[in-house]
Protein backbone atom coordinates (compact mmCIF):
# COMPACT_ATOMS: atom_id res chain seq x y z
CA UNK A 1 0.00 0.00 0.00
CA UNK A 2 2.88 2.50 1.02
CA UNK A 3 4.73 1.45 -1.93
CA UNK A 4 1.59 2.39 -4.34
CA UNK A 5 1.01 5.63 -2.74
CA UNK A 6 4.69 6.66 -3.39
CA UNK A 7 4.64 5.53 -6.80
CA UNK A 8 1.38 7.91 -6.95
CA UNK A 9 3.27 10.61 -5.81
CA UNK A 10 6.23 9.97 -7.38
CA UNK A 11 4.03 9.52 -10.92
CA UNK A 12 2.20 13.15 -10.14
CA UNK A 13 5.38 15.09 -9.29
CA UNK A 14 6.87 13.88 -12.64
CA UNK A 15 3.62 14.30 -14.68
CA UNK A 16 3.61 17.88 -12.99
CA UNK A 17 7.62 18.46 -13.66
CA UNK A 18 7.86 17.50 -17.31
CA UNK A 19 4.54 20.28 -17.59
CA UNK A 20 6.31 23.21 -15.73
CA UNK A 21 9.13 22.49 -18.25
CA UNK A 22 7.16 22.18 -21.53
CA UNK A 23 5.20 25.12 -20.82
CA UNK A 24 7.32 27.23 -18.52
CA UNK A 25 7.43 30.43 -20.64
CA UNK A 26 3.42 30.66 -19.98
CA UNK A 27 4.61 31.19 -16.23
CA UNK A 28 6.70 33.97 -17.12
CA UNK A 29 5.69 36.10 -19.71
CA UNK A 30 2.10 37.56 -20.08
CA UNK A 31 1.50 39.60 -23.27
CA UNK A 32 -2.45 39.65 -22.98
CA UNK A 33 -2.64 40.98 -19.37
CA UNK A 34 -3.51 44.29 -19.19
CA UNK A 35 -2.64 45.67 -15.58
CA UNK A 36 -1.87 48.66 -14.27
CA UNK A 37 -3.92 50.68 -17.63
CA UNK A 38 -5.17 53.95 -16.48
CA UNK A 39 -7.21 56.60 -17.99
CA UNK A 40 -4.74 58.97 -19.21
CA UNK A 41 -3.96 59.34 -23.04
CA UNK A 42 -0.61 59.50 -24.41
CA UNK A 43 0.48 62.77 -25.44
CA UNK A 44 0.37 64.25 -28.77
CA UNK A 45 4.09 64.03 -30.05
CA UNK A 46 3.90 60.49 -29.43
CA UNK A 47 4.88 58.85 -32.75
CA UNK A 48 4.25 55.60 -33.42
CA UNK A 49 7.27 53.39 -35.29
CA UNK A 50 7.71 49.69 -36.04
CA UNK A 51 11.02 48.57 -35.95
CA UNK A 52 12.10 45.08 -37.66
CA UNK A 53 13.80 42.53 -35.15
CA UNK A 54 16.52 40.39 -35.81
CA UNK A 55 13.59 37.54 -37.57
CA UNK A 56 12.37 40.30 -39.56
CA UNK A 57 9.26 40.73 -37.16
CA UNK A 58 8.18 44.23 -36.65
CA UNK A 59 8.02 45.49 -32.99
CA UNK A 60 5.56 48.30 -32.40
CA UNK A 61 6.97 50.99 -30.66
CA UNK A 62 6.48 54.36 -29.58
CA UNK A 63 9.02 57.43 -29.88
CA UNK A 64 9.23 60.86 -28.97
CA UNK A 65 11.52 63.29 -29.67
CA UNK A 66 12.42 66.49 -28.80
CA UNK A 67 16.20 67.93 -29.76
CA UNK A 68 16.01 70.41 -27.16
CA UNK A 69 15.92 67.65 -24.71
CA UNK A 70 19.90 65.74 -24.23
CA UNK A 71 19.26 62.01 -23.15
CA UNK A 72 16.72 59.75 -24.68
CA UNK A 73 14.98 56.71 -22.68
CA UNK A 74 15.36 53.19 -24.13
CA UNK A 75 12.62 51.51 -22.08
CA UNK A 76 12.54 47.56 -21.36
CA UNK A 77 8.87 46.71 -19.98
CA UNK A 78 8.02 43.77 -17.89
CA UNK A 79 6.52 40.56 -18.93
CA UNK A 80 3.19 41.64 -18.90
CA UNK A 81 0.85 44.11 -20.29
CA UNK A 82 1.23 46.30 -23.93
CA UNK A 83 2.98 50.03 -24.26
CA UNK A 84 -0.71 51.25 -23.56
CA UNK A 85 -0.21 50.03 -19.97
CA UNK A 86 3.29 52.55 -19.54
CA UNK A 87 1.27 55.64 -20.65
CA UNK A 88 1.73 57.19 -17.49
CA UNK A 89 5.47 56.78 -17.39
CA UNK A 90 6.42 57.96 -20.61
CA UNK A 91 4.44 61.16 -20.41
CA UNK A 92 6.29 61.79 -17.15
CA UNK A 93 9.48 61.29 -19.23
CA UNK A 94 8.49 64.03 -21.04
CA UNK A 95 7.40 66.20 -19.00
CA UNK A 96 10.62 65.91 -17.54
CA UNK A 97 12.69 66.75 -20.36
CA UNK A 98 13.65 63.47 -21.95
CA UNK A 99 12.96 61.61 -24.80
CA UNK A 100 12.04 57.85 -24.82
CA UNK A 101 11.80 55.52 -26.87
CA UNK A 102 9.47 51.80 -25.90
CA UNK A 103 9.13 49.11 -27.98
CA UNK A 104 7.07 45.71 -27.95
CA UNK A 105 9.01 42.51 -27.31
CA UNK A 106 8.39 40.03 -30.21
CA UNK A 107 4.96 38.56 -28.66
CA UNK A 108 3.51 41.70 -27.07
CA UNK A 109 1.43 44.09 -28.67
CA UNK A 110 -0.15 41.53 -31.41
CA UNK A 111 3.96 41.52 -33.00
CA UNK A 112 4.90 38.01 -34.36
CA UNK A 113 6.86 35.72 -32.59
CA UNK A 114 7.40 34.11 -28.68
CA UNK A 115 9.37 35.69 -26.23
CA UNK A 116 12.21 34.07 -25.06
CA UNK A 117 15.45 35.53 -23.44
CA UNK A 118 17.73 35.65 -26.57
CA UNK A 119 14.82 36.84 -28.40
CA UNK A 120 14.12 39.68 -26.18
CA UNK A 121 17.83 40.60 -26.04
CA UNK A 122 18.03 40.77 -29.85
CA UNK A 123 14.80 42.99 -29.83
CA UNK A 124 16.53 45.30 -27.29
CA UNK A 125 19.57 44.98 -29.73
CA UNK A 126 17.61 46.16 -32.94
CA UNK A 127 15.79 49.21 -30.74
CA UNK A 128 19.13 50.54 -29.62
CA UNK A 129 20.54 50.03 -33.56
CA UNK A 130 17.26 51.88 -34.66
CA UNK A 131 18.04 54.74 -32.21
CA UNK A 132 21.68 54.89 -33.69
CA UNK A 133 20.03 54.96 -36.81
CA UNK A 134 18.24 58.16 -36.50
CA UNK A 135 21.69 59.98 -35.31
CA UNK A 136 21.58 59.97 -31.48
CA UNK A 137 24.85 59.44 -29.87
CA UNK A 138 24.88 56.59 -27.79
CA UNK A 139 26.41 58.52 -24.98
CA UNK A 140 22.51 60.42 -24.81
CA UNK A 141 20.80 56.81 -24.42
CA UNK A 142 19.70 56.02 -20.94
CA UNK A 143 18.59 52.70 -20.39
CA UNK A 144 15.52 51.68 -18.70
CA UNK A 145 14.64 48.51 -17.00
CA UNK A 146 11.05 47.48 -15.56
CA UNK A 147 11.10 44.56 -13.64
CA UNK A 148 11.63 41.72 -16.38
CA UNK A 149 13.26 44.38 -18.48
CA UNK A 150 15.67 45.16 -15.26
CA UNK A 151 17.38 41.78 -17.01
CA UNK A 152 17.16 43.45 -20.32
CA UNK A 153 19.14 46.39 -19.34
CA UNK A 154 21.63 44.96 -17.43
CA UNK A 155 22.47 42.59 -20.23
CA UNK A 156 22.40 45.65 -22.72
CA UNK A 157 24.45 47.71 -20.63
CA UNK A 158 27.47 45.37 -20.04
CA UNK A 159 27.34 45.18 -24.06
CA UNK A 160 26.54 48.62 -25.57
CA UNK A 161 27.97 51.70 -24.73
CA UNK A 162 25.25 54.07 -23.09
CA UNK A 163 24.71 57.48 -20.96
CA UNK A 164 23.40 55.19 -17.72
CA UNK A 165 21.34 52.66 -16.43
CA UNK A 166 17.60 53.06 -14.50
CA UNK A 167 16.23 49.73 -12.68
CA UNK A 168 12.62 50.05 -11.50
CA UNK A 169 12.54 47.03 -8.76
CA UNK A 170 15.19 44.95 -10.49
CA UNK A 171 15.57 40.92 -9.47
CA UNK A 172 18.66 39.05 -8.54
CA UNK A 173 17.72 36.46 -11.30
CA UNK A 174 14.52 34.37 -12.78
CA UNK A 175 16.38 31.44 -10.88
CA UNK A 176 15.68 32.96 -7.95
CA UNK A 177 11.88 33.69 -8.37
CA UNK A 178 11.07 30.15 -9.66
CA UNK A 179 12.71 28.93 -6.64
CA UNK A 180 10.42 31.21 -4.26
CA UNK A 181 7.38 30.05 -5.98
CA UNK A 182 8.09 26.83 -7.23
CA UNK A 183 10.24 25.65 -4.21
CA UNK A 184 9.45 21.76 -4.44
CA UNK A 185 10.84 21.94 -8.33
CA UNK A 186 14.41 21.98 -9.12
CA UNK A 187 14.23 25.06 -11.26
CA UNK A 188 17.96 25.09 -11.55
CA UNK A 189 17.79 22.50 -13.79
CA UNK A 190 15.00 23.43 -16.04
CA UNK A 191 14.86 27.25 -16.37
CA UNK A 192 15.28 28.08 -20.15
CA UNK A 193 15.32 32.23 -19.55
CA UNK A 194 17.65 33.31 -16.55
CA UNK A 195 17.94 36.70 -16.81
CA UNK A 196 20.66 36.19 -14.24
CA UNK A 197 21.17 40.13 -13.11
CA UNK A 198 23.09 38.93 -10.08
CA UNK A 199 26.33 37.10 -12.27
CA UNK A 200 26.45 40.35 -14.59
CA UNK A 201 25.95 43.54 -11.96
CA UNK A 202 29.26 43.86 -11.48
CA UNK A 203 30.61 44.33 -14.47
CA UNK A 204 28.69 47.43 -15.16
CA UNK A 205 30.48 50.29 -15.35
CA UNK A 206 27.69 53.28 -16.39
CA UNK A 207 26.18 55.23 -13.76
CA UNK A 208 22.66 53.54 -11.76
CA UNK A 209 19.71 54.99 -10.68
CA UNK A 210 18.00 52.01 -8.51
CA UNK A 211 14.23 51.82 -7.38
CA UNK A 212 12.39 49.20 -5.68
CA UNK A 213 9.39 49.61 -3.18
CA UNK A 214 9.59 48.00 -0.19
CA UNK A 215 5.81 46.56 -0.33
CA UNK A 216 6.60 44.77 -3.66
CA UNK A 217 5.21 41.35 -3.33
CA UNK A 218 6.07 40.32 -6.88
CA UNK A 219 10.16 40.85 -6.47
CA UNK A 220 11.38 41.31 -2.83
CA UNK A 221 12.93 44.46 -2.17
CA UNK A 222 16.17 42.31 -0.47
CA UNK A 223 16.99 41.32 -4.04
CA UNK A 224 18.17 44.83 -4.74
CA UNK A 225 19.78 44.91 -1.95
CA UNK A 226 21.83 42.07 -2.71
CA UNK A 227 22.85 43.81 -6.67
CA UNK A 228 23.74 47.43 -4.94
CA UNK A 229 26.41 45.45 -2.90
CA UNK A 230 27.87 44.33 -6.11
CA UNK A 231 27.90 47.77 -7.75
CA UNK A 232 27.34 50.87 -5.86
CA UNK A 233 24.46 53.07 -7.65
CA UNK A 234 24.58 56.71 -8.48
CA UNK A 235 21.39 57.28 -6.90
CA UNK A 236 18.96 54.69 -4.95
CA UNK A 237 15.14 55.37 -4.59
CA UNK A 238 13.52 53.01 -2.02
CA UNK A 239 10.27 54.04 -0.88
CA UNK A 240 8.36 52.73 1.97
CA UNK A 241 4.80 52.14 0.13
CA UNK A 242 5.50 51.32 -3.36
CA UNK A 243 4.69 48.06 -4.88
CA UNK A 244 5.88 46.06 -7.73
CA UNK A 245 4.87 49.08 -9.92
CA UNK A 246 5.97 52.21 -8.59
CA UNK A 247 4.41 55.26 -8.02
CA UNK A 248 5.28 57.76 -10.54
CA UNK A 249 4.86 60.49 -8.14
CA UNK A 250 7.17 63.61 -7.86
CA UNK A 251 9.36 62.33 -5.56
CA UNK A 252 10.54 59.40 -7.96
CA UNK A 253 10.45 61.91 -10.66
CA UNK A 254 12.54 64.11 -8.41
CA UNK A 255 15.11 60.65 -8.07
CA UNK A 256 14.93 60.66 -11.87
CA UNK A 257 16.03 63.97 -12.41
CA UNK A 258 18.65 64.17 -9.72
CA UNK A 259 20.16 60.90 -11.65
CA UNK A 260 19.82 63.36 -15.28
CA UNK A 261 21.32 66.11 -13.22
CA UNK A 262 24.19 63.77 -12.71
CA UNK A 263 24.48 62.79 -15.62
CA UNK A 264 25.08 66.14 -17.54
CA UNK A 265 28.00 66.56 -15.46
CA UNK A 266 29.61 63.98 -16.61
Amino acid sequence: MLIKILTIILTTYLIALIFLFIFQRNFLYFPKENNYLTSEKINDENLEVYIANNQGHKLKSWFYYNQKNRFTILFFHGNAGQLENRIYKLNAFREIGLNYLIFSYRGFNSCDGSPSEKGIYNDAQSAYQWLLSKGIPKNQIVFYGESLGTGVGVNMSINNTSAGLILESPFTSITDLGKKKFPIFPISLILKDRFDNESKFERLSVPLLVMHGNKDKIVPQNMSFRLTKLKKPTVTYFPENDNHMMNFDNNLKFKIIEFIEYLNQI
